[in-house]
């Protein structure tokens, strides 16, 4: 149950990750029951007793949920709401502070102070922003692994797809030695993502369990997806779109003992009033998490 759930959250390898920080909920049940599945089992029978439809979660409740154009959307509104104040193609390279104040040392050789410094960075970033001002944050972020991920994208008529594609598609546990981690079904789950009479697979190959399949040769990883596809969906199509996206730092890992660095730098960073650090390095991958994140700070920041 949690091999599957590591490697389509967090493009994770289960034997290193940290269970309580990746899956709360799933520490919280065996604790109480002291079993996952025994805990399930009398949840559903006390919410049964309760009358509700709802199932007991251990996983990350929710939906696959995305805008009609894809996330850029997000990002462009995001940008034209900055409007001016948004600086492109400008990286921090450093950041000092006296006194009560923050000093940005900008990539265009400008400088801009500031009171508060919020970075939402990837935590390698916020690692070099901080190395001078604090560096014993800095080697944890260092230290934090974002394992190499590739998302291979393929088109194909809808006739030469003999599985009905009822679903979000699927994970593959790392016992079944497969190279792949999975494959989302985007047809399903996103209709618009293909043209009429076509369907779309997305499929995910690397992360930390298998890092050296996502740095492939182009056509090789294509070749390597298609055979694992015809393999588990029996796909003996040949698609006529390939698209494949690469990502050298994809899914930061919540590995063991990540619980107790957010403690270390917590504690360090009360030696440098109105710095606040976050992103998904920290307590929450996804972008829902990263969301609930920013409400929590904007609350304390603007109570």
């Amino acid at each position: 149950l949690i091999d599957p759930m590591a490697s389509g959250v967090f493009a994770g390898n289960p034997e290193k990750m940290s269970v309580n920080s990746c899956f709360p909920r799933i520490k919280e049940i065996e604790s109480e029951y002291r079993s996952l599945i025994l805990g399930l089992i009398k949840l559903q029978i006390a919410a049964k007793k309760a009358g509700t439809k709802d199932k007991p979660q251990a996983a990350p409740a929710g939906k696959l949920t995305s805008f009609y154009n894809g996330m850029s959307e997000l990002s462009d509104a995001i940008a034209a709401k900055l409007g001016s104040r948004l600086q492109l193609s400008t990286s921090v390279e450093s950041l000092n502070r006296d006194g009560n104040h923050y000093t940005l040392h900008l990539s265009n050789g400008t400088e801009q102070e500031a009171e508060r410094i919020i970075l939402a960075a990837p935590a390698f970033a916020q690692a070099n922003i901080l190395q001078n001002l604090a560096p014993d944050i800095a080697q944890i972020l260092t230290d934090l692994y974002y394992p190499p991920l590739a998302v291979c994208c393929f088109g194909y008529p809808q006739h030469k797809i003999k599985h009905d594609l009822n679903g979000f598609g699927f994970l593959v546990p790392s016992r079944e030695r497969k190279k792949i981690l999975g494959t989302l079904w985007d047809v399903s789950i996103f209709p618009n993502r293909a043209p009429e009479g076509h369907v779309l697979l997305r499929t995910m190959v690397g992360g930390a369990r298998a890092a050296d399949y996502a740095v492939e040769d182009p056509e090789q990883l294509s070749d390597m997806v298609q055979a694992e596809l015809a393999d588990i969906m029996g796909v003996d199509a040949t698609p006529d779109f390939i698209k494949t996206y690469r990502h050298d730092k994809s899914i930061p890992q919540y590995t063991l003992g990540h619980a107790q660095r957010l403690a270390t730098i917590d504690q360090l960073l009360k030696q440098h009033p109105n710095l606040i650090l976050t992103g998904n390095a920290y307590r929450g991958v996804a972008l829902n998490d990263c969301v609930a994140n920013a409400y929590r700070i904007a609350e304390i920041l603007v109570p």
